[in-house]
C-alpha cells in the first residue's frame, strides 16, 4: 500500500491515513474519493435536481422522451378507440371491449378507468362476466363521452 492516497476526482493528495475517504456515489462500482469531493458531488446532485424528476421522459430528450411521446399517444388513440366502440356497442365489460378491438383486456382495463378518470366513462354494476365467469363491471359513456363521439365524427364529416 501506498504511504499516501490521491483522489481521482480532484487529483490531491494526502498520506494515507489523515484523509477520509469515501465511496463515489455516482457509481456501482466501487471507487474510493475524498470526503470534500463526495460531498461536493452530492451537493450538485441536489441542487439540480438529479437527473430524472419523478415523470415519463425527465431527462430531457433522446430514447426516454422518445419513448414517453409513443406511450402517450398510442394509449390517446387508444382510449379514443374504446370511446369509439362504447358509444356503438353500448355499454360493455373490459374483456368485450377488448375483444371487439381485438386488444388485450389487461391493456383495456387502465384505459378504461382513464376514461372513468377524465369523466367520459362511468363503471356500472357488476353485470358483465369474465371468461372465467366471475362478475365485472360495465363501462358506459358519460354524456361528455358522447359529445366527444359526436364532435370527433362532425369533425370527420366536415374533412
Amino acid at each position: 500500500m501506498s504511504d499516501s492516497f490521491t483522489c481521482p476526482e480532484c487529483h490531491q493528495s494526502w498520506p494515507y491515513f489523515d484523509v477520509r475517504k469515501k465511496r463515489d456515489p455516482r457509481l456501482t462500482s466501487f471507487r474510493t474519493i475524498c470526503e470534500g469531493c463526495c460531498e461536493r458531488i452530492k451537493s450538485d446532485a441536489s441542487k439540480a435536481g438529479g437527473p430524472y424528476r419523478g415523470e415519463v421522459g425527465s431527462k430531457g430528450g433522446g430514447a426516454s422522451s422518445d419513448m414517453a411521446a409513443q406511450l402517450k399517444s398510442k394509449a390517446g388513440r387508444d382510449r379514443m378507440r374504446i370511446v369509439r366502440w362504447l358509444a356503438s356497442n353500448g355499454a360493455h365489460g373490459a374483456e368485450d371491449v377488448a375483444k371487439g378491438l381485438s386488444l388485450d383486456a389487461d391493456y383495456v382495463s387502465p384505459r378504461l378507468s382513464e376514461l372513468v378518470t377524465l369523466g367520459l366513462a362511468e363503471k356500472g354494476p357488476r353485470t358483465a362476466l369474465t371468461r372465467r365467469g366471475n362478475p365485472a363491471h360495465v363501462y358506459q359513456l358519460t354524456a361528455a363521452g358522447e359529445a366527444v363521439v359526436s364532435k370527433a365524427e362532425q369533425g370527420r364529416d366536415a374533412a
